[in-house]
């Protein structure tokens, strides 16, 4: 899957190339550096504001807690990564905009390194700087290992209740679970997809425009315009038609509940790749970029 291969070619960026190393060592501006406390702070500002619902009005917090929508709007406000793709589409598309205007573009391209090369050991410097991508990434997957992590605690009831041979009781329990499971799946591919997306349009940006403005312009215009467009078709496919064609071969509630959440996991993440296949394929035209030299970068 190319989103992968684009993902772990991220982790190995040319860390030795003076490129990178010159691009990597700038100081960030504010708003960027920033970024890395989104999560934390979100976080929390969300637990304060439970412990102080739970505290005055526990009747209406608690039931919202376990809640999969509850916990969907959540993370597409704290975990989702639109805000990261966002920044760094602009930031890195409006850098290598700058750098051709200064003529030091050009002579890059001189250099060993491929057209292609020359933007990706850009944007990668960019993403390193004080190791912001590390970092974020890190804050994501710790994250979601969390959310796995809760999931069990819900294996003593359902042990209970099988002891005790409730199966509606446990049926919801590993209903639940799933929920938790395929919400906190989601979001992870989400940041991986993001990163991605904000990385190729931020390639891609400066083929198209000539100064700053038009580049930030165009870079977050995109970005955002494919990323709501993949959130409102996987929404569409995921909760409009799926529930009823699956419920037109499967006749069973408890089967349905089981295999839906998957599947809108499923249809969510083969949306974004198709855009990611399209978008790669797009810089490939550009930039004469090869599936070769993606999998060495990716190796």
């Amino acid at each position: 899957m190319m989103t992968w291969k684009l993902w772990r070619a991220l982790h190995t960026p040319p860390a030795n190339h003076p490129l990178f190393e010159h691009i990597a060592s700038q100081p960030e501006w504010f708003p960027s550096r920033s970024l890395g406390l989104l999560w934390p702070v979100g976080l929390g500002v969300l637990t304060l504001t439970f412990l102080i619902g739970v505290w005055y009005v526990p009747q209406v917090v608690m039931p919202m807690l376990f809640h999969p929508h509850v916990a969907l709007l959540i993370g597409l406000l704290l975990f989702t990564g639109t805000v990261y793709g966002f920044a760094w589409a602009i930031s890195i598309s409006s850098m290598i905009n700058r750098m051709r205007g200064q003529g030091k573009y050009d002579l890059l391209r001189l250099s060993s390194l491929s057209t292609f090369g020359v933007n990706w050991t850009i944007c990668t410097g960019y993403l390193y700087r004080q190791q912001l991508f590390k970092r974020i990434s890190l804050q994501h997957t710790r994250a979601t290992q969390l959310a796995l992590t809760l999931t069990g605690a819900l294996i003593m009831p359902i042990l209970i209740g099988l002891v005790s041979s409730n199966q509606e009781f446990v049926l919801s329990l590993l209903i639940t679970g799933l929920h938790i499971i395929t919400i906190a799946a989601a979001f992870q591919i989400d940041h991986v997809q993001s990163v991605v997306m904000g990385s190729l349009i931020a390639m891609i940006t400066p083929i198209y425009t000539r100064n700053i403005t038009d580049t930030r312009i165009f870079a977050g215009v995109t970005f955002l315009s494919l990323q709501l467009t993949t959130y409102l078709i996987s929404w569409f496919v995921g909760f409009e038609l799926l529930p009823g064609s699956i419920t037109a071969l499967l006749m069973e509630r408890e089967a349905v509940e089981l295999v839906i959440p998957i599947l809108r996991v499923i249809v969510f993440y083969l949306t974004r790749e198709i855009v990611i296949l399209t978008l790669w394929q797009v810089l490939s035209y550009h930039l004469q970029a090869n599936r070769a030299e993606l999998d060495l970068l990716a190796a």
